[in-house]
């Protein structure tokens, strides 16, 4: 007959390698998540439209804190445009925000500032 500890070191046992392996899954869909995010955003930034420069440009003004910049900025786009400029730059942003790590901030801000330059084409 099988001792009432060794039932419940078992399951104990169990349960723990339930836990793990959930672990592990959440940790492998993390860094996937992360490394499809910024596939993403590389993706958005190397076919930019006059939305996406102008939102770069409001949001390197935004990431410089120019808040009179941004506000220029706006101001000179019609309320349509301004509207999807405004969304573009919150955008990348928030998938800045959300998404990179300290050294690869620089990079992005690099990436938008090669968006905000470039011309239509």
């Amino acid at each position: 007959m099988t001792n009432v500890n060794d039932i419940v070191a078992e399951r104990i046992a169990a349960a723990e390698q339930r836990r793990t392996r959930r672990r592990q899954q959440r940790a492998e869909l993390a860094e996937a998540r992360e490394k499809g995010l910024a596939a993403r955003q590389a993706a958005k930034l190397a076919r930019p439209g006059p939305a996406e420069r102008d939102g770069a440009r409001i949001a390197l003004a935004a990431l410089r804190r120019d808040y009179r910049g941004v506000a220029e900025l706006l101001n000179t786009l019609h309320a349509q445009d301004s509207r999807r400029a405004a969304a573009t730059a919150i955008a990348a942003l928030a998938e800045l925000a959300l998404t990179s790590r300290p050294y690869s901030v620089r990079r992005t801000r690099e990436r938008l500032a090669a968006v905000a330059h470039r011309e239509a084409a």
